[in-house]
This record gives C-alpha cells, sequence and structure tokens, in this order.
C-alpha cells in the first residue's frame, strides 16, 4: 500500500473536518469514506447526497470538492455547474459517465429547486438515467455518479418525513476573508503530489464495514425537516403538545377538522380539504376509526406516544424540541486554532543527460576477420 503523504494531506484533513464538517467528527468520516466509496466501488453509486449549506460566501466550502473533482477523479469524471438544466433538464448530456456530480447553487431561487426536486431524488438512487442530446434518440445508460449540492439557502433541498437521502453539512466561516490561510492551502492543493496523496488515503480507508446509507444525523437537517413540515403536522404538534407522555385522544373527524381550519387562519395558513387532511395525518401514526357504541361518526386516534415515535423514527427529534422556547445550539467547533502549514517543497525531478554517440565504425569481430581473408584470397 502506497504511504500516505501526512505533509500534504494534515492540512487538507484539518480543513474538511473544521470548516467542511464544522469539526463534527461523524460527518468527517462520513464525507472522507463517502469520496473513497466513489474511488473504491467505482461500479456503485452512493445513493445519497451531500448537501453543503454556507451562510456567508468565500468560507471555503469549494476549494477541497473542486480538488478532488478535477484533480484526483479527473475532470472527465467530474461536472460541476451552476445550471441545473443541464443536470436536471432535458439535454442532459453533460452528466453522462460521471462519478461526482456537484451542484453550486449560485443565484438559483427556491422555487427553482423545488421545481427539479423529484427528479433529483430519482437520480441520486437509480441505476440508470436517461441521456438526450438534441436531434438523438434518447438513451438509458448504467449511471453510477455520486451528487453534492453547494447552498447559501436556509433550504436547499426538500427533505420529506424519513428521507434517508440527503446528508447535511453546515459549512462553518471561521476562515472566512483569511486570504493567507487560502494561498497556503492552494498552494498546498496545487502541489504535483496533492492528487496521488489524496487518492492514497482515499485508497487506504476500510468500508468494509460502512455503508453509505448509515447516514448522520445533523442540526441543520432536523431544522431543515421540520421548516418544512406540512401544517397538518405542525397542527397536530401544537394540538397534543401539552398533553402528558401516554395520554390518548379520539376526537371527531369533524371536529379536529375545525379545529385545524381555525389553527391556519390564526396561522396564515391554507387548510387543506378533510380528506387530503387525514392522508397527512397517516404520515404520524394517526389512524381514522368509527367511533364505538353505535355512533355514526369517525373520529381520529391521537396516541401522543406513537406520535413522538414516528418523530424520532424519522429522524426529526422529540416534540419538546418543537416549542417556541429557543433550543440549545449543538457545540460550534470555535476553540482550535487555524493552524499555518508548511508548503511541502517541491523537487524536480533528476534529468539524465546522455551523451551523444560517436560515428565511429563498429570493431571488427572474429567473423569479419576470417571474411577479409577469404577476400583477399580470391
Amino acid at each position: 500500500m502506497t504511504e500516505v503523504n501526512k505533509e500534504i494531506m494534515n492540512p487538507i484533513l484539518w480543513h474538511v473536518l473544521n470548516i467542511i464538517c464544522d469539526g463534527n467528527e461523524e460527518l468527517n468520516e462520513y464525507i472522507w469514506n463517502w469520496w473513497a466509496y466513489l474511488v473504491q466501488k467505482p461500479e456503485k453509486k452512493p445513493q445519497t447526497i451531500l448537501v453543503l449549506k454556507f451562510t456567508l460566501q468565500q468560507c471555503g466550502k469549494n476549494i477541497i470538492t473542486d480538488f478532488i473533482g478535477d484533480k484526483v477523479l479527473r475532470q472527465h469524471l467530474h461536472f460541476a455547474t451552476s445550471d441545473l438544466e443541464k443536470i436536471l433538464g432535458r439535454f442532459n448530456s453533460a452528466i453522462q459517465a460521471r462519478k461526482l456530480i456537484v451542484m453550486n447553487e449560485t443565484g438559483m431561487s427556491s422555487g427553482e429547486w423545488y421545481k427539479f426536486n423529484g427528479h433529483l431524488k430519482s437520480l441520486i438512487t437509480e441505476g440508470k438515467v436517461a441521456i438526450e442530446r438534441k436531434g438523438l434518440e434518447t438513451r438509458r445508460l448504467k449511471d453510477f455518479a455520486g451528487y453534492m449540492v453547494t447552498s447559501n439557502q436556509d433550504t436547499p433541498l426538500k427533505i420529506d418525513i424519513g428521507d434517508f437521502r440527503i446528508v447535511c453539512f453546515e459549512v462553518s466561516a471561521r476562515c472566512k476573508d483569511n486570504i493567507p490561510y487560502f494561498d497556503r492551502l492552494g498552494e498546498i492543493l496545487d502541489h504535483p503530489d496533492a492528487p496521488g496523496a489524496v487518492m492514497a488515503y482515499l485508497l487506504s480507508r476500510d468500508l468494509s464495514n460502512w455503508s453509505p446509507g448509515k447516514i448522520p444525523a445533523t442540526k441543520m437537517k432536523i431544522e431543515t425537516m421540520r421548516e418544512q413540515l406540512p401544517n397538518p403536522i405542525r397542527f397536530i404538534i401544537d394540538y397534543i403538545f401539552s398533553w402528558s407522555e401516554d395520554q390518548v385522544g379520539k376526537p371527531s373527524c369533524t371536529s379536529l377538522y375545525q379545529n385545524y381550519v381555525e389553527w391556519c387562519g390564526g396561522n396564515g395558513e391554507k387548510p387543506f380539504s378533510n380528506n387530503i387532511l387525514g392522508k397527512k395525518f397517516s404520515q404520524i401514526n394517526i389512524e381514522r376509526k368509527r367511533a364505538s357504541g353505535g355512533k355514526r361518526e369517525w373520529q381520529y386516534i391521537l396516541d401522543r406516544s406513537k406520535i413522538v415515535a414516528k418523530f424520532c423514527e424519522s429522524g426529526l427529534g422529540d416534540i419538546e424540541e418543537f416549542s417556541d422556547t429557543s433550543q440549545p445550539n449543538l457545540p460550534k467547533n470555535e476553540t482550535a486554532d487555524i493552524p499555518i502549514f508548511n508548503v511541502p517543497e517541491i523537487i524536480p525531478p533528476k534529468i539524465i543527460l546522455t551523451l551523444p554517440e560517436k560515428n565511429t565504425p563498429p570493431p571488427n569481430t572474429s567473423k569479419d576477420k576470417k571474411a577479409d581473408k577469404k577476400s583477399d584470397v580470391t
């Protein structure tokens, strides 16, 4: 196995852990294993998408991803663009035979993201993709690409309850505008040995017990899912929030729908129809049954413990965390000092000069001498 060049790798490892992953060790392990999966399992696709969200410009989200795409995987396997039509539109030949596809969400509105949301999620998981070129017939080809998104929007993708395809990273801004740091890191990434060092590191990672589907839960993903919950589920959270842990309520469907409509009016929300409301409730373990005792009415079974269990199972956390009381943030990585890295020396390859051969006749061999004697005799 090729020895990993620590002089090159240490600055890169520091940046990924402390900037891209904001000090989260679990995310750091995941992203390196995810990149290693692209290299070690070229015939498979990870079936998850990495979403890197940054709140400020020039905080270093792309410097490593561009390097890995262009110099480690090489440009023919990497495609990065801010034009979603080239990836998710009709004419999408640019994504054919790629291994890493990065969508840089520069100036894209949230409406455009949501327009393509369903198609993007199918690209993440499906093993084949329909490729269409202008004037040519559409072809379905095998697809092994991994997808990444870089975004400055609060909710760059729609994350449904229980969606385990999306891994969210909140990029740290601690090195924002630190020009000397980025200049030095850029020199390291431009070192001729850097691509080989990173490739050796990726190949050295043990993926025998790792699966891309085992994704880390992050505060950003939980908050994104909560913000995107449909209003019937947010209504239920408010409705049962003050109940005891094992309380069960059985309101009639009619009365609960009326409460829901009133809640929507007070919160500036547009209510769904009664039928749609029941379908939304079923996503969080709320059953609809006919009332007992000979009554000809339907009722909802609101079992608080079952509803809370569904939230936890879907990665949304406990219901108490949905209160308006501000919740403590996860620990931020603010204490580690920004190191000063040495740029490895570039040692030019040794050039061995060879002297031109003199135009001297070759020495006579014994056979040549015998031939000369015969010629003399004749």
